[in-house]
Order: C-alpha cells, then structure tokens, then sequence
C-alpha cells in the first residue's frame, strides 16, 4: 500500500483525477511494488462494507452468500493534521491508493481455467453440498464438527503447498477461511449422487456455480489471481468413491476449477495430505499412481521400484503431511522449468509449458 500526503484538498483532487487519467504522480514512481504486503485487514477496511444477504434455494438447500460490493481502485481520504497560521487554516489529507486494482482486469482464464499457477493471492470458495447419497445437518454436532475438521485440513494444506511455493521462490496466499469470509461460504443441495459421480454431475456443478457464485465480483473484492471451488460431501465410511479434482486439461469447456471431497471413504478419512493433492490437481498437474495420456505405465513402474514420496504418486496417512513436492510437481503447476525427466519418460509437458 502506498500513502501520498497532499496538502490541500485541491490538489487531492487534481492528483486524483490524474491517476484515473492513467497518469501516474511523480512522487510515487515504482508504486505497486509492495502491494503484495496489504493485509487482509486493511483490504476489508478499503472495500465498501455494505453488503446483501442473498437467499437461493437450491432443491431443498438453502445458500446463503453476502454479495459483494464491486470496487474501483480503493481511494481514501482522510484528514491529518490542521495548522493555523494566522487567519489561514491549511489541512493535510492523506491518499491511500491500492495499485494492485489499477488497469488490472478480473477475468476467469480461459486458457488455463479458473485456478492458473501456484502463485500470487488463490481464493477458494468452499460449498458443503447434500445430494442423494449424502447430507449435511449443521443443527447436529457431529456435522459441526466435520466441518471444522474439514476447515483445519484446508489450513494444514494450504501452509503445505505456501511452503513448497516458497521453495521455487513464488509467493502464494490462499484466501479460504469462511469464518472470516462469509462469502467464501455455501451450502447446495443435488437430486442426483454426486458423490459417486452419477453421470452429468460436472454439468450439474458447473452449472450451480454459475448461478450462484458471483465469481467476477469475488475475484475483484479479494484481488485474486486464481479461483478454485471445494465441494465437501458428508459421505460414510462404506463410501467406495474417491475424492477427485475437475480441471482445465480435461476439456477446453472445463472453467471453473473444482474439487469434490469426500470427507470418509473405503473405512478412512479423507486425509490433510490428500487435501493438498487435490488442490495440485487443480493446476495442472497429473497424478502419477497410474498411466495415463500424460504420464506412461514405464515411469508409474518406475515410482514404484523407487518407493517415490511423490504428493502426485501416494499421500501420506499422517495429519502433517510429509510428502515430497517435486520438480515436476512445480513444473505441472506453473512455477519452474521443465526439468530432465520429461523429455526422458516422455511424459506430457505442461499446461503452462511455452511449447504446449
């Protein structure tokens, strides 16, 4: 955040015109560099805190959002100091402007989809989701308590992945904590068995985002770089479906980048590793447990003879996750150069690949 003094209100004004001309003030040359650094505090602060509750009904379910307010480039002003000299009274306001915003266009990525690189601010909408295999109670203790399980596994992860980030010198921020959020929040309802991925059900999930999550509005107010979706299923333990990720490279029509968690499954939780899993997915990158049109059964064979810790090949059972984030994983993602064994497995080059 960057703070210009102005010692009087007209030029406040002519300043601030200037900078909606797209002319930037001599005084603050470089401006923007450290925007990286406002806090989530101070962004709440900026951003108009007026909002609507909205009510949907979705087949049975109520979802509740507070919509959020569209912002222009946050400008403030606010009054300082007044010193008198005479008759003469001179008032010094400050300008607290918010680069970031300025000539910055929030758009889902079409190339890429909605979750790009593992990099710069990721928000996550998260939506506990009841359908014809499995339901949420919120009036029940237990249901409570899973979803605070599910938020503290969606922190463990996060810190995971910031680190692994940090490692490929890339800062990342992850915006999820709907406690703090209320709008990153959502309940659906479904007819069908998402759960056990009843055919149709990316269409019907798309489709519910859409119509329900303002994503363009989201992308604005929380000045993120990716958007990425948790659907949280209250499954069982006889539950024989896997959690799995929907990302761009399974289709050119695939936009909005999501993950379906299913909270038990197979007599286990869903584990804090397998939360960081999914969301890698969500990026770009493969598993690597089984072949497939990117990865061949030749280099599956050969994570298995090496007993790899690859997060992509096997996931760890512990609440800390102890898995490597490898070169390839950070390839797949977005945020380092294709390393050797691409070209020496023949494996699929990444989305984010300049020769894809």
């Amino acid at each position: 955040m960057k703070r210009i003094t102005v010692r009087n209100k007209n030029a406040l004004l002519a300043s601030f015109a200037a900078i909606l001309a797209g002319v930037m003030l001599t005084s603050c040359s470089g401006a923007g560099t450290d925007t990286e650094q406002t806090t989530e505090s101070e962004a709440e602060q900026e951003t108009t805190e007026t909002t609507t509750e909205v009510a949907t009904t979705v087949t049975g379910s109520e979802t509740v959002r507070a919509t959020p307010v569209p912002t222009e480039p946050v400008v403030t002003e606010t009054q300082e100091t007044s010193e008198t000299s005479g008759s003469s009274e001179e008032t010094s306001f400050t300008l607290n402007i918010d680069y970031h915003d300025i000539g910055k266009e929030y758009t889902l990525n079409e190339e890429h989809g909605s979750a790009v690189t593992l990099e710069g601010r990721v928000l996550i909408v998260s939506i506990f989701a009841s359908d014809s295999y499995s339901s949420w109670d919120f009036s029940k203790s237990k249901d409570i308590n899973t979803r605070k399980i599910a938020k503290d596994k969606m922190g463990v992860a996060t810190e995971y992945l910031t680190e692994q980030a940090d490692h490929y010198g890339k800062e990342v921020i992850f915006i999820y904590d709907w406690d703090e959020n209320e709008d990153l929040y959502y309940t659906a309802g479904f007819d069908h068995d998402i759960s056990n991925l009843e055919p149709g059900w990316y269409a019907l999930q798309d489709n519910w985002i859409n119509d329900n999550v303002d994503t363009l509005d989201l992308l604005k107010k929380y000045r993120a770089d990716n958007l990425l979706f948790m659907f949280y299923f209250n499954t069982g333990y006889e539950c024989e479906s896997h959690s799995c990720a929907i990302e761009h490279k399974m289709g050119d029509y695939i936009i909005n980048e999501y993950v379906n968690i299913n909270m038990r499954h197979n007599g286990y939780e869903m584990t804090t590793a397998s939360f960081a899993h999914e969301i890698i997915h969500t990026f770009g990158a493969p598993d690597l447990y089984y072949a497939s049109e990117w990865i061949p059964q030749e280099y599956v064979d050969e994570l298995m003879a090496t007993n790899s810790n690859d997060i992509m090949y096997t996931v760890s059972t512990s609440y800390e996750i102890v898995n490597d984030f490898t070169d390839l994983d950070a390839y797949y993602v977005g945020i380092a150069e294709r390393p050797e064994i691409v070209d020496e497995w023949s494996l699929a080059l990444s989305e984010h690949d300049l020769s894809y």
